[in-house]
């Protein structure tokens, strides 16, 4: 997978550094491309956002439908699939303060709500015939919102960076959403897709993240708490300050992470 297609997912972070990194990227919208490659350095650089695992495969004639309405992509095939195949694919976290972690990213809005996870549908993207995507689809009923346009009761889809009840396919920075399992209720920060966000290559093939899930993660790792038989799964390294709430230190409930939530929704919201 070479940087200009990770670049292209969804992403986060500044122009500058995308300009120094990448000068030579070419966007599917001009006016919109600094906007939509920031999140997708986010997305990108820790599994990318939607860090998907991009899989060159030659010849490969197993995506030859498309279960879902593409009307505004183009070049692109969306299915579901049982058993997405082994992989391996790692990329390093970009930096985000907690501050960050609860803000807008990119024009785009950041839902916080409480829910429960209905079901998980694996997926695979075909971009073009040598490049291939899989990601999962969270469908989360919401309980308690705490930010956001969204209504409890409503059960919305979340696109996820890695197919998830698969043990062969790794993704790193993937640890807790692999995690976001049928039953499993949580805390959830997914950011709502817009019409910048896109996943191209070489500016032909063009996919509207809308068209397969109304929401997603900006990675893997920090935009969950799941409430777990064994405690709570969060990235504890990204919260630092949840340590404020906690009776234990170490081991927050997930009462103690529901005041947490509520008192930087109220800090920064």
């Amino acid at each position: 997978m070479n940087n200009t297609k990770i670049i292209r997912a969804i992403g986060s972070v500044d122009d500058e550094l995308i300009e120094r990194a990448y000068p030579k990227i070419s966007a599917v919208n001009k006016r919109s491309s600094i906007m939509w490659l920031k999140w997708a350095v986010l997305a990108a650089a820790c599994l990318a956002l939607t860090v998907s695992i991009l899989v060159p495969l030659l010849n490969n004639n197993e995506n030859t439908g498309d279960d879902f309405d593409l009307t505004m992509s183009s070049g692109v095939t969306v299915k579901y699939i049982d058993d997405p195949p082994q992989n391996f694919a790692s990329f390093s976290l970009v930096g985000l303060t907690e501050e960050e972690l609860f803000s807008d990213w990119a024009g785009a809005e950041r839902v916080i709500f409480e829910g429960v996870i209905k079901k998980v549908d694996n997926i695979v993207i075909s971009l073009s015939p040598g490049s291939l995507w899989y990601n999962a689809i969270a469908h989360i009923e919401v309980d308690t919102v705490y930010h956001g346009d969204i209504e409890p009761g409503e059960v919305i889809t979340v696109l996820l960076p890695s197919p998830v009840g698969k043990n062969e396919v790794y993704v790193s920075d993937s640890r807790v959403s692999s995690q976001m399992t049928e039953g499993t209720k949580g805390i959830f920060l997914p950011i709502r897709y817009n019409e910048n966000a896109v996943l191209s290559e070489e500016s032909k093939n063009v996919l509207y993240w809308q068209e397969v899930a109304k929401f997603g993660l900006g990675d893997g790792e920090r935009h969950a708490f799941l409430d777990k038989p064994d405690g709570v799964v969060f990235s504890r390294w990204a919260y630092l300050s949840i340590v404020d709430f906690e009776a234990v230190e170490g081991a927050p409930t997930m009462d103690e992470i529901r005041l947490y939530v509520i008192s930087m929704v109220e800090k920064y919201r």
